[in-house]
This record gives structure tokens, C-alpha cells and sequence, in this order.
């Protein structure tokens, strides 16, 4: 096996007898644990939750509360507001650990045409849903003529814009123009 760099995080290659041996899947949950320096090991969390007395394993809405210390990903979005995420395996993980705020929603997510997925908390949106709304109202504009009228950098932009797509508030009048819904 091999750590590589995948975006913004650092990832394992599991050779293909491996995978196969083991029945590891794409999306399957696990735990990287340090046994002692230089010596890990990674364990199912269902082999884990099964091995472990009743209440031992922190609850989903536990370990989601405690994420945002652990997961870099998750602090940049309560700092930012949004995120931009590259792949659809790190966005359906960013999911299952942000379901209690999805369901809540207090977390949007979206897929951009852009094949990138965009994640934004509810206060992100209100706050950039206005500026970018007031800003079209004086008509069509395209991208980076929004994120000038804004004064948003162009991943928070495109995070607004591609939820607000989604949500009906806008519309994208051609390509690469996007008006308010009147």
C-alpha cells in the first residue's frame, strides 16, 4: 500500500488482491487508529461497533459534533461557510458526517455542472444569496461579474450561485449568464 495525495487530503492505495480479499468497497466506513508510532491499523467501524461493549463507540450525532476538530474539511466549512469538493467518493463522505445538519437543514449541497460538488451552510447562503440576488437585479450578469458586484472570491461565488441555481432563486438565462428568478 501507498499514501498518495487526493485534493486536499491524503489517501491509501489498497492493491486489487487486497480489496478483494478483504471486501472493501468504495464508500465503506472505516477507522485509522495508531497502535504505536509507525504501526496503524484500520478496522470496519461495523466490525468495530460488533467488538466493542454496548455504548463504548461514540454515537453518529457524537462523532458528527466532534468532526469539525478532526476533520479539516469540516472546520473550513464552519470558518468559510462553503465548500468546494472535487470528487463525488469525498463528497457522499462529507455527507454521511454532515446527515444530522442535511436533515436539518442547516447544510445545502449541490452538484455543479462543473462535475464539482458545493456544500454551504444555511447562514453562508442567506448572507450570499442576498448580495448575489441584489446584484442581479440590475440584470443578467456572468460569473466574474458577480463575484466583482459581490466582493466574493469565485469558489464562494459559484457555491451560491450553483445552490441558488438549484433552489430555483436563479436561473442561468444562457451560458455563463446568470438573472434573478422574477
Amino acid at each position: 500500500m501507498r499514501f498518495f495525495k487526493h485534493g486536499d487530503v491524503l489517501a491509501i492505495a489498497i492493491p486489487e488482491s487486497l480489496r478483494k480479499t478483504a471486501a472493501v468497497q468504495e464508500g465503506d466506513d472505516y477507522e485509522f487508529f495508531e497502535i504505536q508510532k509507525g504501526v496503524f491499523a484500520l478496522v470496519g467501524k461495523k466490525e468495530l461497533a460488533s467488538k466493542l461493549p454496548a455504548g463504548a463507540m461514540p454515537s453518529a450525532s457524537a462523532q458528527a459534533a466532534a468532526a469539525p476538530a478532526q476533520n479539516p474539511q469540516l472546520a473550513a466549512l464552519e470558518k468559510t461557510g462553503f465548500l468546494v469538493v472535487e470528487t463525488e467518493l469525498e463528497a457522499k463522505r462529507l455527507s454521511k458526517e454532515l446527515e444530522p445538519q442535511v436533515k436539518g437543514h442547516s447544510v445545502l449541497g449541490v452538484r455543479g455542472f462543473d462535475k464539482k460538488y458545493y456544500i454551504a451552510t444555511r447562514a453562508f447562503l442567506a448572507e450570499a444569496g442576498e448580495r448575489v440576488q441584489k446584484a442581479l437585479l440590475k440584470g443578467e450578469l456572468t460569473l466574474g461579474q458577480t463575484c466583482v458586484a459581490t466582493k466574493m472570491n469565485q469558489d464562494a461565488c459559484v457555491a451560491a450561485l450553483s445552490i441558488l441555481k438549484e433552489e430555483g432563486e436563479i436561473f442561468e438565462k444562457r451560458k455563463g449568464y446568470y438573472a434573478i428568478v422574477r
